[in-house]
């Protein structure tokens, strides 16, 4: 009788231990599974269509500071002339000598606005990528570049927009700039005028005209 009881146990424990086997196969199985599904989709990330969609992002951000960059270079280069706008006589303002020599030269200040600034920024964002563990979903695997990226991209477009939204500004209101009388070659004495009055044009003995466009 226990023989017979002990036999139809081990009959019942050989298929439990077969079931759990099947299991943790089972189990094994899913997880490599799971395991290739991620690793093909990290792949698509890298190679697929999700990588030519970054692409055009990255186009689409140079496009965009170009653009921004436009009216910049044409304010710098001469290809938009100011407002020719005139002035009350006997004002003062206008009235101070040329120098030649700037206070600050602009190799400084763009020293100082630009590269200084950036530098800061890329000290920035490499400590917080080294030691704050910082990590970026970009396209490009190196944090540090892909952080370099965002931040001083984000950066020179700042300054792009905001010195092409500047020179538009001054071009479009033209004040005169302080030394204007000087370089234009003239005094309010030859100019013969009634001060307070508005004088609304005057022709600079000046033959250089880019100081005079420079002065406006």
């Amino acid at each position: 009788m226990l023989d017979a009881f002990g036999a139809q146990g081990a009959a019942v424990s050989v298929p439990s231990a077969e079931l759990q086997l099947k299991l943790s196969d089972n189990k094994v199985g899913l997880t490599a599974a799971r395991m290739g599904m991620d690793s093909g989709k990290k792949l698509l990330e890298i190679t697929g269509p999700a990588l030519s969609k970054r692409k055009f992002l990255v186009g689409l951000d140079l496009l965009c500071l170009f653009l921004a960059s436009i009216p910049f270079f044409a304010c710098e280069l001469k290809a938009v002339g100011p407002y020719k706008r005139g002035f009350i006589c006997g004002d003062p303002s206008i009235t101070y000598p040329y120098l030649h020599n700037e206070a600050i030269p602009d190799e400084l200040l763009i020293t100082g606005g630009i590269f200084i600034t950036g530098f800061a920024i890329a000290l920035g964002e490499c400590y917080r990528v080294r030691f704050q563990s910082i990590s970026s979903k970009s396209f490009v695997r190196n944090s540090y570049v892909s952080c370099l990226y965002k931040e001083l991209g984000s950066f020179l477009f700042g300054c792009c927009v905001g010195q092409s939204l500047t020179n538009m500004a001054k071009l479009s209101v033209g004040r005169l700039r302080p030394y204007f009388l000087s370089v234009c070659g003239i005094t309010y004495a030859s100019l013969n005028c009634t001060p307070g009055t508005y004088v609304a044009t005057v022709t600079c003995r000046n033959p250089d005209h880019r100081l005079e466009e420079e002065a406006r």
